[in-house]
């Protein structure tokens, strides 16, 4: 399993000003993903979760990666 951390400096490009922060305090905004090779938990795998948050004017990306397919149990204990 990998971990892949990023953290962007939020310049207007990458800012999340508008409808969102109009609405809510940015802060406490958290978006999330998972990615999975199908629909029947039988016969699939999650291969992918991933989590967008802004703090202190950065947007911080992470995302838990079974990278050899083995290894769901692993990522989702990490991601918990």
């Amino acid at each position: 399993m990998k971990i892949i951390d990023y953290n962007v400096s939020c310049s207007e490009e990458y800012s999340i000003d508008g409808y969102l922060s109009h609405y809510y305090n940015k802060e406490k905004l958290l978006f999330f993903d998972i990615e999975t090779t199908g629909f029947i938990a039988k016969n699939s795998t999650l291969y992918l979760i991933g989590v967008l948050w802004y703090e202190n004017g950065n947007l911080h990306l992470r995302q838990w990666f079974n990278d050899d397919g083995q290894c769901e149990t692993e990522l989702i204990e990490s991601f918990t």
